[in-house]
Formats: C-alpha cells, structure tokens, sequence
C-alpha cells in the first residue's frame, strides 16, 4: 500500500474493488498512517468524497479538518473535476454527449425518477470493441451510484453489475475512479491527480 498522492492536508489511495470507502478503507489507510508515521496517538483522517464499494479508483482523505471543510465547499461549488473509466456493455451510441436524469436514492441502489435528484455528467467513448463500450466519464454531480444507474438506465450496464442489471448483490465493477483535478483550497496551486486503470 502507498500513497498516490500526500501533501501536508491530504493523501489519496486507489481503493480497490468490494471495500466501503467508510468505514473499512478510511481505517485502513489511518492504520497505514499511525504504523508508518509512529503516530502514538489518533490520527485525524476523513474520506473527502465516497466512491462506490463495488468499483476502484482514486479516494482522496484530508489529513485535517480545515482540509476537509475547504475541499467539501470545493466540491458543493463542484469545482472538482473528477474523471471515470468504465467499460460499459454495449455499443454506446451517440459516442460523446450529456446524460441528465433525475436521481432518487434508495436503500443501497438508485433509480431515475421525477422527484429525484438533477444528476449530470458528460461521456466519451473511446473504444467499441466485441459489443462493449469503454468511455470515460466526467462527472458534473455525484450523486450515489451515478454512473452505474445513468449508464443501465440506456440500457448500458457497467459490465459486472448484476446488482442493477439482476438484482445481484456485486462484488467488482469495470468502473475505475482515474484522475481528480482541482485548485488546491489551501496551498491555491492546480492539483491533478491520475492514475492508470486496470482494465485498459
């Protein structure tokens, strides 16, 4: 385990597939934080944002509570840019545009529905290859399980999820959490954070 990025307010990691962002991968990472700093008290760490625990990606933490606060309103201003990778089934067609739906949250699934809530985002697909679809995502709201219910309510499901496709329980999803881009809200500096996915 190692950092993808640390600085004196945040650190990110890549959490990988069928772990809860909270509770179960924000103690890890405090774990790896107190055994690698000799911490000998507790360690302030929160999960600045929650990526679903199905999928894989960038999870960025703040390491301080005036990091936390600064990076929410920078996320409520959706000053945040968050890209996703996803391979979809499917040929997605038209092969860029933007997805507009209202989103309800339910207990641990969403749907599209008039009283839900405005949920955007913008696609591209990069590749069509065998009746599948990679596309890469930038999401303009975040609303719980987005993409994963945008993408099937088109008919297009996140290859993997049979919990929106047949109402099975999913452990890991071609869905990958890949770049965050930002101004730092403390230091006022551009701050992009990428990885490569795993399953280009």
């Amino acid at each position: 385990m190692h950092p993808v990025y640390e600085d004196n307010h945040y650190i990110a990691f890549i959490k990988p597939c069928g772990i809860s962002t909270e509770p179960q991968f924000e103690d890890e990472i405090r774990a790896f934080i107190k055994a690698r700093d000799d911490k000998p008290g507790n360690v302030y760490l929160r999960a600045t944002h929650r990526l679903d625990r199905a999928a894989s990606g960038i999870v960025l933490f703040s390491k301080t509570e005036k990091g936390l606060v600064r990076m929410h309103e920078l996320m409520r201003q959706r000053k945040v840019k968050k890209t996703y990778l996803a391979l979809l089934e499917g040929n997605v067609s038209p092969k860029e545009g933007t997805w507009m739906d209202p989103i309800l949250k339910l207990e641990h699934k969403a749907s599209i529905h008039p009283i839900g809530k405005d949920a955007v985002l913008h696609y591209h697909v990069l590749k069509t290859e065998k009746a599948k679809s990679l596309v890469e995502f930038d999401l303009v709201t975040g609303r719980y399980h987005q993409i994963r219910v945008q993408a099937a309510s088109r008919g297009y499901f996140v290859l993997g999820d049979d919990w929106y496709k047949k109402n099975i329980p999913t452990r890991s999803i071609a869905l990958f959490h890949k770049k965050m881009e930002f101004i730092h809200p403390i230091k006022g500096t551009l701050c992009i954070i990428e990885v490569n996915c795993p399953f280009i």
